[in-house]
């Protein structure tokens, strides 16, 4: 699962019912680089998501704490989730798995229906 920027935790099963692609964008607020980019990075999935493309964001944060976390997260699309600042082990072992760039910003995309990183 993960969260809207409501808080309401949504199956990630159902988010790729509906999506073609998703995007996995692993950031931090303490991260020059990813301030820099994200709000580009916004507007650039608004004209997708004006376009029609099925594409959803989830963002993996690399913040140490909440304060920080929501900060950032209600700075970005108001349609991207996030895994949950308070599940900690599974934001990281997320990044250990899926961020083989061992970076930040670091953008990735799945194809939603067979997990394949394209």
């Amino acid at each position: 699962h993960v969260q809207n920027k409501n808080g309401t935790k949504i199956a990630l099963k159902d988010i790729c019912k509906k999506n073609e692609c998703l995007g996995i964008y692993f950031s931090a607020h303490w991260c020059s680089p990813c301030r820099n980019f994200t709000p580009t990075f916004g507007k650039t999935y608004g004209d997708w998501s004006k376009k029609g493309r099925s594409l959803k964001i989830i963002f993996v944060s690399l913040d140490k704490d909440r304060e920080s976390f929501d900060e950032y997260y209600r700075s970005m699309h108001d349609e991207w989730f996030a895994i949950p600042f308070n599940e900690n082990d599974r934001r990281k072992d997320v990044n250990m798995r899926l961020n083989d760039n061992r970076s930040i910003p670091f953008l990735m995309f799945i194809n939603a229906e067979n997990g394949e990183i394209n």
